[in-house]
C-alpha cells in the first residue's frame, strides 16, 4: 500500500498541485509548474512581454517564447505545448451574453469555470435590475454542505454590490445534474434570505458533464 503524504507548511507550487491545492493557483503559477520552475517569478519576463495575458502567447513556437521570456529551450517548449494543449481542450462556447435572461445564458457564461474539475464548486452571479451581471463570485468549494455559511456569504456580497438579484451555480463531478438534499436546502435558504433584503434569487443551476439542472425551469422557484 502507497504511503499517504500529508500537506505540510510552506508548500511549493509543486506540492500544492500534487495536495489537489492546484485550483487555489493563478495562470502563471500554474504555468510554472508545468515549465518545472520553483516559483512564477521566473515566468516574470515573460508576463511583461505578454502584459499579462498569457493566453495571447498561444500558438507561439517555444524559440519566440524563449527569446520574450529568456527561458530555457526545455521550459519554453513546455509552455508551448502547454498553452496550445490548452486551447484544444477549452470548451467551445459563445461569447458571454450582456445580459443573463435564461439557463442557456447561465451555461455560456459558466460552463468553462467547471471544466475539468473533480470537486465540487459553488459560485454566485450577481444581476442588476436588468439582470446585467455586476461580478461572478466562487463562494466555496468542496460542495454545497455549509448551508448557513453559503447562504451568508452569497447574501453578504449581493447587498455590497446593491445587487438586484441572484443566481447561483454549481457543478456536479460525477455527471448526475440531479440536485441532492443539501443542493435543495441551499436554494431554500438562500431564497429566503435574499427575500429579507428585497433580492431576488433568479435560479439555482447545477452544471454536469454536457447537462445541466434549473431549479427554475423545473418550477422550484
Amino acid at each position: 500500500m502507497d504511503k499517504r503524504i500529508e500537506p505540510a507548511a510552506g508548500m511549493t507550487l509543486y506540492d500544492k498541485v500534487m495536495f489537489g491545492e492546484a485550483f487555489r493557483l493563478d495562470d502563471k503559477e500554474l504555468l510554472a509548474v508545468v515549465a518545472g520552475y520553483d516559483d512564477a517569478g521566473s515566468l516574470e519576463r515573460l508576463c511583461d512581454f505578454c502584459d499579462g495575458d498569457l493566453s495571447s502567447l498561444a500558438g507561439k513556437s517555444g524559440d519566440a517564447i524563449s527569446k520574450a521570456g529568456r527561458m530555457g529551450r526545455r521550459q519554453s517548449a513546455r509552455v508551448a505545448a502547454a498553452l496550445m494543449l490548452a486551447g484544444r481542450m477549452a470548451p467551445q462556447r459563445e461569447s458571454p451574453p450582456g445580459q443573463i435572461k435564461t439557463d442557456m445564458d447561465v451555461m455560456a457564461l459558466m460552463a468553462c469555470e467547471f471544466y475539468g474539475k473533480s470537486q465540487e464548486e459553488l459560485w454566485a452571479l450577481y444581476l442588476t435590475g436588468g439582470n446585467r451581471l455586476l461580478e461572478k463570485c466562487r463562494i466555496s468549494v468542496g460542495g454545497t454542505s455549509a448551508v448557513v455559511s453559503d447562504v451568508k456569504i452569497v447574501v453578504r456580497r449581493a447587498v455590497e454590490l446593491l445587487a438586484a438579484a441572484v443566481i447561483i451555480v454549481h457543478n456536479h463531478p460525477s455527471g448526475n445534474v440531479e440536485p441532492s438534499g443539501d443542493d435543495t436546502e441551499l436554494t431554500q435558504k438562500l431564497s429566503q434570505a435574499c427575500a429579507l433584503f428585497d433580492i431576488r434569487l433568479l435560479d439555482h443551476v447545477i452544471i454536469g458533464n454536457d447537462e445541466h439542472w434549473s431549479f427554475l425551469k423545473r418550477g422550484l422557484l
